[in-house]
């Protein structure tokens, strides 16, 4: 089961998954803060608003890939603890209400070179935030191992060309996945 922002949540679509396999909202996107547990998410099965942590009781998913930093990246990077205190609440969360659920964190995903952007205007230029991504994903590969069953996956580095941004046949936009891309990380899972 997948759970993050909209290209965890575009993985339903493009990457063939079905719709138990994805939590999302009803937006599509989330972003990692302190409110994130309270914000409902579409149950799949019933199309009631339920809570992630009603969610993972329920269901009780063998694994539960998270994916959360490309939302508000450029928040994050002036602030580690809250970052990583916000991914350590969800975790204990889920994982009092499903003890049996191993975690894996993905890494934060490239964006593309700004010439490969269509309708996306970011704040800051795209290199700048592959290289909060890269800060981001260093902070994870840290954390995970300090938690019981939460491992790390660099499925960035699956996406990513020469130079680290995500590779032009593997985005609609500059941010958004193909269906190719979402091959090639179910593949690297």
């Amino acid at each position: 089961v997948f759970l993050g922002e909209s290209t965890n949540t575009h993985m339903r679509a493009r990457g063939g998954l079905r719709p138990d396999q994805v939590w999302a909202n009803a937006s599509g996107t989330m972003k990692l803060d302190s409110a994130t547990l309270s914000r409902p998410i579409q149950d799949a099965a019933t199309g009631n608003l339920i809570t992630i942590t009603e969610a993972a009781e329920s269901r009780r998913p063998e694994y539960l890939v998270l994916s959360f930093g490309l939302n508000g990246i450029t928040g994050f990077i002036q602030n580690k603890d809250s970052y990583l205190n916000n991914y350590r609440t969800l975790i204990e969360r889920i994982q009092s209400v499903s003890p049996s659920t191993r975690i894996i964190v993905q890494s934060v995903y490239p964006v593309a070179q700004a010439s490969c952007q269509t309708d996306l205007k970011f704040s800051v230029p795209p290199e700048t935030i592959n290289a909060y991504a890269e800060t981001l994903n260093g902070w994870l590969r840290e954390f995970c191992p300090t938690l019981p069953a939460v491992r790390f996956v660099d499925t960035a580095s699956v996406l990513q060309n020469e130079e680290g941004f995500l590779r032009p046949d593997f985005t609609t936009d500059g941010i958004h996945l193909t269906k190719s891309a979402y091959d090639e990380i179910l593949l690297y899972l």
